[in-house]
C-alpha cells in the first residue's frame, strides 16, 4: 500500500453557525426573525485520488459533502488545498508535513493581508481532514480513508524538529498530531460517498471534535424588544443582520461562554450592548432596555455656545486693552473764581475727548457712554463662561443653558459693580 495511502488522502470541511439540533426550551417565544451568527473555524481539506478521479464523488461533490456534515455538528469551516498543493504534496515521501507546512503558509499571508497578526501568531485551532480513495480489491468499489490532524500541535513539531530528516518529523506528526484515522470504507455510489463523510463527523471524528472544542460549540440568544429594526453585532466585530422590528429576534451560532451583543441603528434610542453567557443547549433571553437618543439640536447649540464665548471674549479683551491705553484729553477742569478743580469719573467711557477737540465744559472729557475697560472685562468673563463651560462640562443632553445665564451673570453683575464704585460726574 503506497505510504500517501497509509498517511493521508481527503480533507474537507464547513461550518454555517449553529447546530439545528439545538431545540428551544417550552416556556420560549417563537421568534419573530432568526439571524445566523457566522463565527467559523478553518478546517484545512484535501481530497487525494491516486487514480486522479473519484469514480463516485469528485473532489467538489466531496467538499459539499463535507460542508453539510460539519455545518451540523461543528465550527469548521472548510478550507481546501489547491490541486497543484496536493499533487506537489501527494508526490512526496511526506505529504502529511508538506500539507502542514502549505497550510501555516497559507494562513499567514492571510493574516499579514488583513493585518491581524505577526508571523507568529498561528491559528493553533486549525485542524487537517485528508481523504484518500483508491479502487477497492473487487474493482467494483472504491475505499475511502480518512484523518484528521491537529494542524497546531504539527507545526510545533516541524519548528522544533526543524533539524531531523524529514521522513521522522512525518512519522512523529502521525504519533503525536493525529487526532483520528477510521477504518477504511467501501463506496460504491455517491450517497454512500455522503454517509461515510457525515459518519465521520457524527461518530468517527466526535471525541476528537469534542476535545478540541469545535464539536456544537453554540448556543442561541433571544433578544426580545419593540424597538426595531436594528443592527445586530457580536463580539464587536461580528455583524450578525438586523433584528426584527418588534418581538424576538433569535441569534443562531453564538459561541459558548461570555459573548458581547451590540444593538445600534435607531435615531431614537442610544445603541446598547451587554456581556451575556451562552451556554451549551440553552437559550439566553436578553431584554435591551434602551436610554432616549439625545436631541439634535444639543451638539449645534453647544457649539454655537462656544464660538459666541470665545467672540465675546475676544472683543471685551479688545475693549479692556483700549479702555486702559485710552488717554483723554482733560481728565481735569479746574475754575480759578471755584478754587477747586471738578474731577471726572474714573473710567474712561466711549465718546471721550482728544486732544483735536475744542474743550466743553458742558461736557466730561471721559465720555458718557458705556464704560470701556469695565465693559471689556465684564465681557470677557460672560464669554469665559460661556464658551470654556460649554467646552468642558456640555454634554449630548442638555442645552447649555446653565453656562449661558452664569455667563450673562457675571458679566451683568461686573459691569454694574464697576459702575457703582465709579466717582459720580461732576459734569451736567
Amino acid at each position: 500500500m503506497p505510504r500517501t495511502w497509509t498517511s493521508f488522502g481527503l480533507i474537507f470541511s464547513t461550518i454555517i453557525g449553529g447546530s439545528p439540533f439545538l431545540a428551544a426550551p417550552a416556556w420560549a417565544e417563537d421568534p419573530a426573525k432568526e439571524l445566523r451568527v457566522v463565527d467559523r473555524q478553518p478546517l484545512s481539506l484535501c481530497v487525494y485520488y491516486p487514480q486522479k478521479k473519484g469514480r463516485y464523488a469528485s473532489s467538489t461533490d466531496m467538499l459539499k459533502f463535507v460542508s453539510v456534515a460539519a455545518s451540523n455538528t461543528t465550527d469548521l469551516e472548510p478550507r481546501s488545498l489547491t490541486d497543484a498543493e496536493i499533487t506537489e504534496c501527494a508526490a512526496l515521501t511526506t505529504p502529511v508535513k508538506c500539507f502542514v507546512e502549505r497550510i501555516d503558509a497559507t494562513q499567514r499571508a492571510r493574516r499579514a493581508a488583513a493585518a491581524a497578526g505577526d508571523d507568529d501568531d498561528r491559528s493553533r485551532r486549525d485542524l487537517l481532514l485528508v481523504v484518500a480513495a483508491r479502487p477497492s480489491d473487487d474493482g467494483d468499489e472504491e475505499l475511502v480513508s480518512a484523518a484528521l490532524i491537529d494542524v497546531g500541535t504539527a507545526i510545533d513539531l516541524i519548528d522544533k524538529m526543524s533539524n531531523r530528516a524529514p521522513d521522522e518529523v512525518e512519522a512523529k506528526i502521525i504519533e503525536r498530531a493525529l487526532l483520528a484515522r477510521p477504518e477504511p470504507a467501501k463506496v460504491g455510489t455517491s450517497e454512500d460517498a455522503s454517509q461515510f463523510i457525515i459518519r465521520l463527523f457524527e461518530r468517527d471524528f466526535r471525541d476528537a471534535l469534542e476535545k478540541t472544542k469545535h464539536w456544537q460549540p453554540y448556543g442561541m440568544v433571544d433578544i426580545k424588544t419593540n424597538v426595531g429594526p436594528l443592527s445586530v453585532t457580536v463580539n464587536d466585530t461580528i455583524q450578525a443582520g438586523v433584528t426584527a422590528p418588534a418581538g424576538i429576534t433569535r441569534l443562531k451560532g453564538v459561541r459558548l461562554g461570555n459573548n458581547k451583543i451590540g444593538l445600534s441603528g435607531n435615531d431614537d434610542v442610544r445603541p446598547w450592548e451587554q456581556t451575556v453567557e451562552v451556554k451549551s443547549n440553552e437559550i439566553t433571553l436578553v431584554t435591551p432596555v434602551f436610554e432616549a437618543a439625545p436631541n439634535s439640536l444639543i451638539p449645534v447649540s453647544n457649539l454655537a455656545v462656544e464660538l459666541f464665548g470665545g467672540a465675546l471674549f475676544a472683543v471685551g479683551t479688545a475693549f479692556l486693552v483700549h479702555g486702559i491705553l485710552a488717554d483723554p484729553a482733560g481728565k481735569e477742569v479746574c475754575f480759578s473764581n471755584a478754587g477747586a478743580c471738578l474731577t471726572d469719573p474714573l473710567w474712561t467711557r466711549f465718546g471721550y475727548a482728544n486732544d483735536a477737540d475744542e474743550v466743553d465744559l458742558q461736557r466730561s472729557p471721559n465720555g458718557g457712554g458705556p464704560a470701556i475697560a469695565p465693559l471689556g472685562y465684564s465681557m470677557m468673563g460672560a464669554g469665559l463662561v460661556m464658551g470654556l463651560g460649554t467646552l468642558l462640562f456640555g454634554d449630548d443632553e442638555n442645552l447649555p443653558w446653565i453656562q449661558v445665564v452664569a455667563g450673562l451673570a457675571l458679566g451683568v453683575t461686573a459691569y454694574t459693580v464697576s459702575e457703582a464704585l465709579d466717582n459720580k460726574s461732576n459734569f451736567p
